[in-house]
């Protein structure tokens, strides 16, 4: 779900059948909106079926823009491009899954969509799609214009640019999901646990203490 334009939008499939084993129903992928909090829903978006079942698997917003790609069950995409709406009409634009699979997690940070691709970082700018780190990261959320991923290693880290990442707790082995609150980092594992730790004070750069020096601060 995602709310853009003071409306409240669901992404998902749309069965026609009467039964789940209705052998004339079909299953699309269809974006709904509702401007009066869930009580009428509008169908802004549907595509028909081409062959197995499909769906939206997320709609994200940059830039005053909505984005969606259809997906296969499974979050592979369908189509080579994303469908984008303005807030009056959908058009084509550029797809959001180079390596051939579309995540059902988006964000927006660093005027970017980020995603996880592979187990890797990626982020789209509007016009194209590029790996922000190359290491595998099990999970990833954003809390005040910051990142935090969760590696595979078991280190989290943080950036508010996508491109300098800042390590500062390891959690245990078996996480696989994080979350932030009220300056704490939190994990889940797989073993039904959850881990918290304190968030630091960020380091500052070389050249960032050095001008506070110089400025006298």
């Amino acid at each position: 779900m995602n709310i853009f334009n003071n409306s409240l939008w669901f992404f998902s499939d749309h069965w026609t059948g009467e039964t789940a084993n209705d052998v004339n129903g079909l299953q699309h992928p269809r974006a709904w909106r509702s401007s009066n909090g869930g009580s009428t829903w509008v169908d802004e978006l549907s595509l028909p079926q081409y062959g197995t079942a499909q769906i939206f698997c997320f709609g994200e917003k940059l830039n005053g823009k909505l984005y969606v790609q259809a997906a296969y069950l499974g979050c592979f995409p369908r189509e080579s491009f994303t469908r984008v709406y303005d807030g009056s009409s959908w058009v084509i634009g550029p797809t959001f899954a180079p390596t051939g699979r579309v995540t059902t997690k988006t964000g927006v940070v660093a005027n970017n969509i980020v995603m996880i691709h592979d187990n890797r970082l990626y982020a789209f700018d509007g016009t194209s799609t590029t790996m922000k780190n190359n290491t595998m990261i099990h999970d990833y959320t954003i809390s005040g214009g910051e990142l935090f991923v969760l590696r595979f290693s078991g280190q989290v880290c943080r950036t508010r640019n996508l491109g300098s990442f800042q390590c500062f707790d390891h959690a245990p082995s078996t996480a696989r999901s994080i979350e932030v609150l009220d300056g704490k980092v939190y994990v889940g594992t797989s073993l039904g646990q959850i881990y918290e730790a304190p968030i630091p004070e960020r380091k500052q750069s070389f050249l960032a203490s050095l001008i506070l020096f110089l400025l006298g601060d």
